[in-house]
Parts: structure tokens; C-alpha cells; sequence
């Protein structure tokens, strides 16, 4: 990208940090702000030292700011954030920009004590909703978007869904800014079969889930659902297939332990832990087709980056989900297992089916979810907002001062 824009000075707000180790907000935040540090502008990302453990303290462009954190489920994202925004407004950065809900409860603090400056929230999803929250995290989470909408000069969602909700709970409107997904690295077969080797899984030989091993985003659906399929199909391409859970806990223990109880005794149900760079890669171009059997979701990136594979990927039909894979009709009802078991048999036993999901898949990404054109949007909103804000911060200097020459 060519440096096209005035320069302005930014804050990243809430991410856990980059690079991007997991997390949709993380990888956002990875992908947008390199893009808009190519783009002329200085970024800053405030980082969390348990998650970012590299040296340097520049990554792909951006500036890699440690603050402290107090590293429990309840208090990481609030006091990580509150250290992160104590420090910027010292700063003088001309666009704070607060990812999440949660982090977005202190998005009020340099509306205060830093006028002339931009605030920015993205609302990824209706965090209260997640089932791993008690009421009290809830309560605050209920608080973090109603301060989000009413602090932030401007709200970005993530989905049309969230953009809806916001009209219709707070009677804001924001705007839509989805995520995105990257280019895939050119594939090396011989290399990407030696990365999935030791989980002894052979390409198109698998159903592939990626995601954080969390209540609401349904896996142990998803491992009911395939043992059904097992269990009702003769076919010998569904009892030579796999699946392949990909991903780890969030503070989720005793909710990993039962699905791998789940899982007992069945050999083709492999998991895999964590997976990233070129491993995370190689287990999903490699994967037949992918599930996603989530209850809520904002707009969920592991789906789309199976798309950008051309890996289409059986949904449960959330808004969301219909949102990111459009006409495709690869949705089931939410929480119908026996469903999602049917749209498991016909996809192995179907390769059409599954050819021209692929197909429309890449063209759906190339269309609708390029980092690139998202990182362009986002630097002009920033640009113009900033440019209001500035004026306006003016207009009130000029006010003040003829206020008190006329007094």
C-alpha cells in the first residue's frame, strides 16, 4: 500500500496484543494496523505481556506498547485497558481507537480528558451472551456497550446483526466495518502433509473445527453430530473421515475436559490443541469441509479463513453465520445435531456439493471480506473524524473565548 494519507497518531485499545496468537480481535487489530502503518500512519498497540512475548518492540510497522495487567478472567481486559488508556492520553494520539465491548466501558476516559481527540469502539459481538460469563461480568459487559455507543464518536460493527442490535438497543447507528480474511500462502503439499502428519490425518480426509473450545461455540454439537453421521452411514468415505477439533480453552477447563470426555473411545476425533502459522494453515486448506456450530457469534473469523481456503463450512444458522457464507445454503437449525449430522453425510457423500461450495466461497471472500479495502475504509473514517474533531474542539475554544470577552 502507498502512503496516501495524512499521518495521524493511533491508539489500539483492549486486543490482548499482537502478533496475532488467537483471537478474532487480535488478528483485527494485527491486520488492520500493519495495513495502516503502510499506509503513513503511526500505530500503537498496547500489548499484555502474557500474550505478547516477542523482544521487539516494533512489529510489521507498528509501535508494541507493554502496559500492566492483572491476569484473572474478570480483571485481564479491564485493568490491562485501563493502564493501556492512562498511558495513551499521554500521549497525544489523535485517535483512540477501544476493541470490544468489555475494554470499551473506559472508552469514556479520553472523551474527558482528551477533547481534541478521536474516539473509536469496535463492537465484534454481544460478549454478555457468551455462556462462560457470570451475571456480574454480564452486568459490566451490559455497561461496556452502552458506554461503547454513547462515549465513542464513532461505533464500528462487525455484522450487519450487531449494527441492528445497536439501532434497536440504543438507538445509535454505527457503522459497518466487518473482518476480513487474508490471502492464503501458496500451497506446498509435501510441506503441509508433513505439518498434519503427526496428528495422522491425511488431506480431504477430515472435518476440520476451528475455534476456542468455549461453551457457546457448541463443539461438543459438533462431536454429537458426527458420531451420529458414523453411526447411520454405511458409506466408506464417511467411516474413513476424521474430525479434527482445532483450538484451546478461555478460562473454559472443566468445558474441555467433558468434551474430551465427549470424545472417548473414538480414535477418529483427534485434538489438536492451539494451532498457528503455517500448522494452522496446513489443517485447514487440507480439511474436506469445516463446522461451526456456534449460539453466538459477532462475525466469526474462522469461518471466513476457511473460506479464503475454499474449505465451505457447515453452519449453525445465526445471523452471523448466514451473514458471512450468504446464499449458501450450508445452514442448520441451531443446536439440531440430527440436522447438522445430515449435512455432514451429504457433504462426504456428495463431492458436488462440496466443489461448488468451494467455489463460491473464494469468490464470496474476494467480494465482501479483503483486508486491504477494509484497512482504506477504516483510514478515511479515522481521517474524517478526526478532522470533525479538531474543528469541533475548536468551535468550543472560540466559543469559550468569546464567552468571556463579552462577560
Amino acid at each position: 500500500m502507498k502512503n496516501t494519507v495524512n499521518q495521524l497518531k493511533i491508539a489500539m485499545i483492549g486486543a490482548k496484543g499482537a502478533p496475532a496468537i488467537f483471537g478474532g480481535i487480535e488478528r483485527s487489530v494485527d491486520e488492520l494496523g500493519s495495513r495502516l502503518a503502510e499506509m503513513g500512519h503511526s500505530v500503537t498497540v498496547y500489548c499484555r505481556s502474557w500474550y505478547t512475548r516477542i523482544k521487539k518492540r516494533t512489529y510489521k510497522g507498528m509501535r508494541l506498547q507493554m502496559v500492566p495487567t492483572m491476569h484473572t478472567k474478570h480483571l485481564d481486559a479491564i485493568t490491562h485497558t485501563f493502564f493501556a488508556t492512562i498511558h495513551a492520553m499521554w500521549q497525544g494520539f489523535d485517535v483512540y481507537h477501544f476493541h470490544g465491548v468489555g475494554p470499551s466501558l473506559l472508552s469514556f476516559l479520553p472523551r474527558i480528558f482528551r477533547p481534541g481527540a478521536t474516539v473509536i469502539v469496535s463492537f465484534q459481538s454481544i460478549d454478555r451472551e457468551h455462556a462462560k460469563w457470570g451475571w456480574f461480568a454480564r452486568m459490566m459487559l451490559h455497561l461496556g456497550e452502552w458506554v461503547s455507543v454513547k462515549a465513542a464518536h464513532e461505533v464500528l460493527a462487525s455484522s450487519h446483526m450487531i449494527r441492528t442490535y445497536i439501532k434497536k438497543s440504543y438507538n445509535e447507528t454505527a457503522t459497518y466495518l466487518p473482518n476480513g480474511a487474508s490471502q492464503p500462502w501458496p500451497a506446498v503439499p509435501a510441506v503441509e502433509r508433513a505439518l498434519i502428519a503427526p496428528w495422522n490425518i491425511e488431506p480431504k480426509k477430515y472435518i476440520v473445527v476451528v475455534t476456542r473450545l468455549i461453551a457457546h461455540k457448541a463443539v461438543h454439537e459438533a462431536i454429537d453430530a458426527f458420531i451420529i453421521a458414523k453411526s447411520l452411514s454405511l458409506d466408506p468415505r464417511m467411516q474413513g473421515m476424521q474430525l479434527v477439533i482445532v483450538g484451546d480453552g478461555s478460562y473454559t477447563e472443566k468445558y474441555v475436559a467433558e468434551l474430551h470426555e465427549r470424545a472417548r473411545g473414538h480414535e477418529d476425533i483427534i485434538f489438536t490443541g492451539y494451532q498457528s502459522g503455517l500448522a494452522l494453515a496446513a489443517l485447514m486448506r487440507n480439511a474436506y469441509v469445516g463446522v461451526h456450530a456456534s449460539h453466538a457469534e459477532g462475525l466469526p473469523m474462522s469461518v471466513l479463513e476457511l473460506m479464503v481456503y475454499g474449505v465451505p463450512v457447515i453452519v449453525s444458522d445465526i445471523i452471523p453465520h448466514r451473514e458471512a457464507m450468504g446464499d449458501l445454503s450450508w445452514q442448520y437449525p441451531v443446536g439440531a445435531k440430527g440436522v447438522l449430522a445430515e449435512r455432514i453425510m451429504r457433504a462426504v457423500t456428495d463431492p458436488a456439493w462440496v466443489a461448488m461450495g468451494s467455489s463460491y466461497s473464494r469468490q464470496r471472500i474476494a467480494l465482501r471480506y479483503d483486508w486491504d479495502t477494509l484497512a482504506q475504509s477504516l483510514s478515511k473514517r479515522y481521517t474524517a473524524l478526526a478532522g470533525m474533531a479538531v474543528q469541533d474542539l475548536k468551535k468550543h475554544s472560540i466559543s469559550a473565548q468569546t464567552s468571556k470577552i463579552s462577560g
